[in-house]
């Protein structure tokens, strides 16, 4: 039942990973590269990495989706407690910050939580 939860954790992070990606790409980097930052002028190099930068957080939740996907399958238990302990710290963090930052308005921050709890069910 433990390995369940953590792959139903790796799922839900996963998902908002890859919503989060979509979402993000084309509400905010796409405009950015196209309008923003030409009216701006912009450093090039700077364009090129501020989408980097806002994709880092995608990158994070889905690697750490895919650890508690695969845990079960690949790790021990002192293994499955690291990368469990790892998803609760960055989901955990995000879904603070996501609840913070939207005054609680954004469904990202209640999906984060609930794979936090999961995560803390399935240890």
């Amino acid at each position: 039942m433990e390995d369940l939860l953590l792959m139903c954790a790796g799922g839900m992070g996963l998902l908002v990973s890859l919503i989060h990606g979509v979402i993000l790409q084309k509400r905010m980097v796409r405009p950015f590269v196209i309008y923003g930052a030409n009216s701006q002028g912009m450093n090039p190099p700077l364009v090129r990495l501020i989408p980097v930068m806002v994709h880092y957080s995608t990158l994070c939740w889905f690697v750490v989706g895919v650890s508690l996907v695969a845990a079960p399958h690949y790790f021990d238990d002192d293994g499955r407690t690291i990368v469990s302990a790892i998803g609760v710290a960055v989901y955990g963090s995000a879904a603070l910050i996501n609840a913070w930052a939207t005054r609680g308005r954004h469904p990202g921050w209640m999906m984060l939580t609930a794979a936090v709890v999961l995560i803390v069910f399935g240890i």
